[in-house]
């Protein structure tokens, strides 16, 4: 059975490459987007506390369309131009 992150939808085949996952949202106490293009972990500024628009992974250039709500990612998504 797969496993589902709902911050960002991401499906893993395994609990291990899940748990992974979800620690990267958590790093260093600071909330966080994983890229879905790259698996980078994207720190969530404090002024995007409740933000609805496009971020830019520093690693890969992808762009993800979010919604925050209170400091947590509840919609992630890939763009493309």
């Amino acid at each position: 059975m797969p496993f589902k992150c709902a911050s960002c939808g991401i499906t893993f085949d395994t609990g291990e490459g899940f748990i992974k996952h979800k620690r990267a949202h958590q790093e260093g106490g600071t909330k966080r987007l994983v890229c879905l293009r790259c698996g980078r972990p994207i720190a969530i500024d404090a002024s995007k506390a409740n933000y609805r628009g496009d971020v830019l992974c520093p690693g890969c250039g992808q762009k993800i369309r979010v919604v925050i709500q209170d400091g947590e990612v509840t919609f992630a998504a890939t763009k493309s131009d």
